[in-house]
């Protein structure tokens, strides 16, 4: 049998004292053998006890941008998280966590904000929410912790149309959302109220879903093509503990000419 040249039990003998030092280097001392790593390797941690703060706090450093909305309790221990359009700049995904049954509800986000989400919690509760946005092929985290309060005012979450809209089709229905469940029964001033030429156009208001969270406008016939129009959010809505909005609110738009199947926001 041929032997062997020197060289190559040297660089065989190279090649073992290199596995072995990788080794090293992977278990560190967290394995009882003296290794050359001076940490011990990253394993999952789990997360301390989020402190108990309000407005929204950030936990973990991120450029996301976000101004989320939390009510206060109903009687069964729900509460409705929202978030405005453009909040969340480049959102790709929302998990919210916690309550007294620490459960996960992942989130539709739509022009980069979402809707109110339904939620099991109570006052004195702290939720956090994950945030994830995507930018040029590049991720980024963050999280916030939000102290679920006793009581809160509604607020205005977003309007269809949207602020200085153009070429709105002409059977649209207008919506107003709000961040948690209203009541327009009962209001001094008309809830919402679509005007053209400082005169109100004739319709009706109704909501536009079953937790009552959206009211929609509905005029009696179609818009006037290219008119101007302010949709009025009237301040005296009030939400289930009578609290109202901090304030009322006016949304102006013009119409355009078309008339489609299931426009934006929903069609007469």
């Amino acid at each position: 049998m041929k032997r062997p040249l020197v060289s190559e039990v040297r660089n065989r003998s190279a090649r073992r004292v290199a596995r072995a030092m990788a080794w090293l280097l992977v278990i560190g001392p967290s394995s009882g053998v003296l290794g050359c790593n001076s940490e011990a390797p990253s394993t999952p941690v789990e997360p301390t006890p989020p402190p108990a703060v309000a407005p929204p706090v950030i936990v973990s450093s991120s450029h996301v941008g976000f101004d989320p909305t939390v009510s206060g309790a109903t009687p069964t221990g729900i509460v409705y998280v929202a978030a405005p359009p453009g909040s969340i700049p480049y959102g790709y995904s929302v998990t919210i966590r916690g309550g007294p049954r620490n459960v996960a509800v992942s989130v539709y986000l739509a022009d980069d904000g979402f809707d109110p989400v339904a939620f099991p919690a109570g006052p004195g509760d702290t939720l956090q929410i994950d945030v994830e946005t995507y930018v040029s092929d590049s991720s980024s985290f963050a999280s916030y912790r939000i102290l679920v309060p006793a009581t809160s005012r509604p607020v205005l979450l977003r309007t269809w149309p949207s602020a200085h809209a153009r070429d709105v089709p002409l059977n649209t229905r207008p919506i107003v959302v709000f961040s948690e469940p209203v009541s327009i029964a009962n209001s001094s001033d008309p809830a919402v109220q679509l005007i053209r030429s400082g005169i109100a156009v004739p319709g009706r208001v109704a909501f536009a879903d079953t937790q009552h969270v959206s009211v929609a406008f509905a005029p009696e016939g179609l818009l006037v093509p290219s008119a101007g129009y302010t949709l009025a959010i009237g301040q005296d809505i009030r939400n289930r503990d009578g609290l109202t909005l901090a304030a009322g609110s006016a949304v102006d738009f013009t119409a355009g000419t078309s008339i489609l199947d299931r426009p934006p926001g929903g069609a007469n």
